[in-house]
């Protein structure tokens, strides 16, 4: 068995996990590692999507628990960081089509380290606010930072209705953590999706998550509006969505991720008025 540390493309890394190429002189594999947490959701929401049939993502080889370490082996596939963009957000707005029985899922998974809940709600507003606003600013009131983020965030929590008013999702199953970093593509220029955190929700979750760190084209956001167009006020609702991963990155990382939170929260406060 040959053993090698696989050099990912510029950002694909992330820092949550080590990476690892390996060989059984027939064939490669994909391995990733971590000292303390399980793979256990990851493989749920990779199994999801494979379930749904619409999006190519790696096949799982297996995954467990040994030496102390947790392992996920997956299939190895040659990809690019860059490709046909149609094809990425033509299989998304089908992916966003399957729609699920309530919001939610039926087990919790990880965003990078933090450990999202997902019991299920009856509304999405009740969902955005108990499991997805509300933990990261728990998180945040342990800052030094945080005093100012957890006030303002309090209070648009009070008054998130507003921003439902007029917006009634419906329960689609999402990727849950939709990045640049998580999407490669194949020689046949088939996009590949991983690193999910899966769940039901609100489709316009993923779309923010595509436009917050950049990575996505034109072609992408077309082909997307062509097969299954976003209703009016998505861009009033953006900074709502992007503010959950903006308060992660804060959380685990500060720095300029505190300024933007900030940003981000003024702005919506501001437009409820």
């Amino acid at each position: 068995m040959h053993v090698s540390r696989e050099t990912l493309p510029s950002g694909a890394r992330g820092g949550v996990n080590q990476v690892w190429q390996i060989s059984n002189g027939k064939q490669y594999y994909f391995v990733k590692t971590h000292l303390q947490q399980s793979f256990s959701a990851e493989v749920d929401g990779l199994i999801a999507l494979q379930d749904a049939a619409v999006v190519r993502i790696p096949t799982i080889v297996c995954h467990g628990h040994a030496a102390k370490t947790f392992y996920l082996v997956l299939e190895w596939l040659s990809m690019r960081c860059r490709g046909n963009e149609t094809h990425l957000g033509t299989h998304l707005a089908t992916l966003h089509r399957i729609v699920g029985p309530h919001f939610g899922w039926h087990c919790d998974n990880l965003l990078g380290t933090f450990r999202q809940t997902n019991a299920t709600c009856a509304t999405w507003c009740d969902f955005w606010r108990a499991h997805r606003l509300l933990p990261q600013l728990e998180m945040a009131s342990t800052q030094p930072w945080g005093a100012t983020i957890v006030k303002n965030g309090q209070h648009l929590l009070d008054q998130l209705g507003p921003f439902f008013d007029d917006h009634h999702p419906i329960p689609s199953l999402l990727h849950g953590d939709l990045w640049h970093g998580n999407v490669g593509w194949l020689d046949t220029d088939t996009p590949v999706l991983f690193d999910p955190a899966v769940h039901y929700g609100d489709r316009e979750t993923d779309l923010a998550m595509t436009e917050l760190f950049g990575g996505f084209g034109p072609s992408f956001y077309s082909a997307y509006q062509t097969h299954y167009p976003l209703q009016a006020g998505y861009p009033r609702r953006r900074p709502l969505y992007q503010l959950y991963h903006v308060l992660n990155h804060a959380n685990f990382f500060g720095g300029g991720y505190i300024d933007h939170a900030h940003h981000l929260l003024m702005l919506l406060l501001k437009s409820i008025g």
